[in-house]
């Protein structure tokens, strides 16, 4: 919780873990030199669930069960594994992906030619890659980078910020 001015006080809705919560239990993923690391707590365990090679935007469930990132040197692909590295499903290419609550994520599916973006729009993908759906962006514009809550996506298209309600079922 956060003090603010005149003893008022905010709180942040979605917080990996309470400030209140113990090293000991706390997660957090990230990208050292190319490799998927969780900490959890103290312990620093190195999972690479695609073996050795390069990876990027790791993040962790809301729920705190499951890791997505994108393995560079597998086909530039987005995965979903447990906090453990193991049961990795292929969700396809997926940019900057993010979690639309607990079973879903968001990413772009962007093309460039070397030197420009000349289109993205942004997919859906179940976490047990059972289904891929595109998200409605206008075809005129370049939608990226998409950040998500429970039931909303907001994207960048065109030096704009997009908001989308969604009902996920």
């Amino acid at each position: 919780m956060l003090r603010i001015a005149k003893g008022k006080s905010i709180k942040s809705k979605r917080l990996a873990t309470d400030m209140r919560t113990p090293v000991e239990e706390s997660l957090i993923v990230a990208i050292e030199d190319r490799s998927l690391v969780l900490y959890r707590g103290n312990k620093r365990i190195v999972l690479n669930p695609n073996g050795d090679g390069s990876y990027i935007w790791p993040s962790i469930s809301p729920d705190n069960k499951h890791i997505v990132y994108m393995a560079l040197h597998d086909g530039c692909n987005t995965f979903v594994c447990d906090l453990d590295g193991k049961n990795k499903v292929n969700l396809g290419y997926l940019g900057a992906p993010v979690w639309l609550g607990n079973d879903w994520i968001v990413g772009m599916v962007d093309i460039d030619d070397g030197h420009q973006t000349i289109s993205s729009t942004l997919k859906a993908a179940r976490i047990d890659g059972s289904l891929r759906q595109d998200l409605p962006t206008p075809d005129t514009k370049i939608a990226m980078y998409p950040a998500a809550s429970t039931d909303a996506v907001a994207y960048e298209a065109n030096g704009q910020i997009y908001v989308m309600k969604l009902r996920v079922r």
